[in-house]
């Protein structure tokens, strides 16, 4: 009720100062909402029936993996080469049979996301942990999600196609509309990197996760960021 409230008042003021949207980063759409809250009331109550995914047969061949972020998030709005997720999946599959035709396209939607896609030839959805694929041949596919971290830091090939904290890391490529293609290419014929990920999560945890302001911290706090420096 509480964001109920906040998504009205929001409106009103938009109405009001047209001049206060460009500065948002964010969209916000009751109806979408109302679908969420819907969503998490059955995930909140087991017993009600609900559609699962079927899991798609693996093969021998590569296979692209291709988690979608929610399009209303300030990730996607600033940094997006695709005006929505319905481009970026059909642009994907488009390079995907064009270089890789043996390959699988796997796509997950956000928890959060309730849209409807339509999923072209070929391509199927897939739901669940992506940690099932950490010991297939796979490459990761996607705007800037923390599941290209999650995969880079085992060592799999991850193409981005906006910047993140880790986008600089080797294992992970960025990449735009125009290389795209080429740089599918090179990906699925490279060998994952389980060295590299180790650095990143690593380099991670030195630089994002080690307390900065140390005379704001015990001791007891010191020892463990030391421990945990030290451990990686």
């Amino acid at each position: 009720l509480r964001f109920v409230g906040f998504m009205a008042l929001n409106g009103l003021l938009g109405s009001l100062q047209p001049q206060r949207r460009p500065m948002q980063h964010k969209s916000y759409h009751f109806f979408n909402y109302l679908r969420i809250a819907l969503q998490q009331f059955r995930a909140e109550h087991p017993e009600l029936p609900a559609a699962q995914v079927p899991e798609p047969p693996p093969t021998d061949g590569p296979a692209v993996v291709l988690p979608l972020q929610l399009p209303t998030d300030s990730q996607f709005v600033m940094y997006s080469p695709f005006k929505h997720n319905q481009e970026l999946v059909d642009f994907v599959s488009r390079q995907v049979r064009a270089v890789l035709p043996d390959a699988q396209l796997l796509v997950k939607k956000h928890p959060m996301d309730v849209r409807s896609y339509r999923l072209p030839a070929g391509a199927r959805w897939i739901d669940g942990s992506l940690a099932r694929f950490n010991e297939r041949r796979v490459v990761f596919v996607c705007l800037n999600s923390n599941v290209g971290f999650e995969a880079a830091i085992h060592g799999k090939p991850v193409l981005c196609f906006a910047d993140s904290f880790y986008t600089g890391h080797p294992s992970v490529t960025r990449v735009s509309r125009e290389d795209f293609a080429q740089q599918l290419t090179a990906a699925a014929a490279r060998a994952d990197d389980p060295a590299a990920g180790r650095a990143l999560r690593a380099a991670v945890l030195r630089h994002c996760q080690a307390p900065g302001d140390v005379w704001a911290y015990s001791a007891e706090d010191l020892a463990l960021t030391r421990d945990i420096v030290v451990k990686h």
